[in-house]
């Protein structure tokens, strides 16, 4: 889509409507991880970014203290619906009701389909849409994102490389003497931007930290590139379960990570003693997680950037920091800046504190038996594959979902990696990692952490763990796949 077109300039449009804002709220809380994104967008990124103006809504309970009596704008950059934003409107006064914190809470969206009956206070009249426009500027607006090398998540580190012009034509195969690497299907299709994916599941294991919960192995071990001209962005994703059955308070005595890394440790630098006091068991399970996820992909990194310097004399440029400023707020900036020395070390080898002397078991997930009777077409693309098996079979996990922010009768409930994975095989379909990745870049589907959510099998018997869920973006994409699914075919 052009301007010419269908005379609506995206960016633009957010620069008015943030400009509307800007000055009656003391914080932008986008209430997905491509908000983020969006914002980033805006000829006011700069401004709204480096003053801690903007907050991702999931992470507000890190921040009770630094939050108290603001104004807070949530901000969702597509509204079908609008439960999302209703939603996290709810969960935000319920936060400050019971933390007493005086918030002030409105809400915004720049795209709106027009039979969204419960409008935010503020939005552009020009950008409510009928189902064509709507469908028409969303996609616009992620092939904006996407065009950029950028991708939508932020829960990870994204570190950025300069790569000389004349390592670029053999870059696929640098890589591959690295870890096993493939280039996506969607690769090139944004703006020229090429995406890779190398697969560590055999190079990195996950270490059994000393003094922490239990970990197992479960989710991916993998390193996401995205090329842009001559620049590398690199984004480590590694997601173990973490076993929630000993008793996680013990951490505050016992856990490697905060002896190695004293003042510097992730929980130090939140500092959530001070804001919380006795913060409760599910707060503290979900910022260990946090901080053991932040852990193992510093070094998942730093690993591929050690191995790749070694082929290619590449510019390191730094770590991407908007992400953290937009989670953690003030400590964001220093929490950065501590990943990024970590990041260096482990680079060049210098090495970082050891936190183990062995190395995490397999976790073992529920298994779900799929419907032999019912295959997938083949000419149907990866991601699509992907998300009708969420779509599917998620509901397969509701009897052992115990809490967290996704209830047992929510539809929208996830699956686990290894799920997705041994789903795909034993339906006959290859490309899991690839369909994953593409789904999540064009959002289709999000991860999720499900808190103390699914009862893991584990040798025998079961544990209470904390583990990386992946389900359907929206209820948009639920009722899309409706059409795909009268493509399986049934055998009798």
């Amino acid at each position: 889509m052009t301007q010419d077109e269908y005379g609506i300039d995206l960016v633009d449009r957010l620069d008015s409507l943030l400009n509307d804002v800007i000055n009656k709220y003391d914080i932008i809380a986008p209430i997905a991880r491509k908000g983020i994104r969006v914002l980033e967008l805006s000829t006011y990124a700069d401004m709204l970014f480096n003053r801690g103006k903007v907050l991702y809504a999931d992470y507000a309970q890190f921040h009770p203290k630094e939050l108290k009596n603001k104004k807070i704008l949530l901000f969702d950059e597509s509204v079908r619906s609008g439960k999302s934003l209703i939603k996290s409107k709810m969960k935000l006064d319920t936060l400050s009701q019971e933390k007493k914190l005086g918030l002030i809470v409105d809400t915004a969206a720049l795209i709106i389909l027009d039979q969204v009956r419960d409008l935010p206070l503020h939005y552009k009249k020009d950008l409510v849409c009928d189902h064509n426009l709507y469908d028409i500027l969303s996609d616009e607006l992620s092939d904006k994102i996407l065009s950029r090398g950028i991708p939508f998540d932020i829960d990870h580190p994204i570190i950025s490389l300069e790569i000389p012009d004349e390592k670029l034509t053999d870059l696929s195969k640098y890589l591959n003497n690295i870890a096993p690497t493939v280039e996506l299907d969607h690769s090139g299709s944004f703006d020229n931007v090429r995406m890779f994916t190398l697969d560590f599941e055999k190079n990195f294991p996950i270490p059994q930290i000393d003094g922490y919960p239990n970990i197992l192995e479960e989710g991916p071990k993998k390193i996401r590139l995205f090329l842009k001209d001559n620049i590398l962005r690199c984004v480590p994703v590694v997601y173990p379960c973490l076993d929630l059955s000993e008793n996680i308070c013990k951490l505050q005595r016992n856990c490697r990570i905060k002896t190695a890394y004293g003042k510097e440790s992730f929980c130090k630098v939140l500092n959530l003693k001070d804001d919380l006091g006795e913060a409760s068991f599910e707060f503290k399970s979900s910022l260990c997680y946090t901080c053991v996820v932040t852990e193992l992909n510093t070094r998942l990194i730093g690993q591929f950037l050690n191995k790749l310097k070694n082929l290619i004399d590449f510019k390191f440029i730094g770590l991407e920091k908007r992400s953290f400023n937009a989670m953690y707020l003030l400590e964001g900036k220093r929490l950065a800046n501590i990943i990024e020395d970590k990041i260096k070390r482990s680079m060049k080898n210098d090495g970082l504190p050891c936190i183990s002397n062995e190395i995490a078991k397999r976790c073992h997930v529920k298994r779900i038996n799929p419907n032999k009777k019912n295959y997938l077409v083949n000419n149907l693309r990866s991601e699509i594959k992907v998300s009708m098996i969420i779509s599917q079979y998620a509901k397969e996990n509701h009897e052992i979902f115990k809490y967290g922010d996704y209830s047992v009768t929510n539809p929208s409930m996830g699956l686990s990696y290894s799920q997705i994975s041994s789903l795909m095989k034993e339906l006959g379909e290859d490309q899991f990692s690839e369909g994953m990745d593409i789904a999540l870049d064009i959002g289709l589907i999000k991860p999720i952490n499900a808190i103390e959510g699914l009862e893991v099998n584990y040798k025998t018997g079961g544990i209470r763990g904390i583990i990386r869920l992946y389900c359907l973006a929206s209820e948009d994409v639920d009722k899309s796949l409706n059409f795909f699914n009268e493509l399986i075919i049934n055998k009798d």
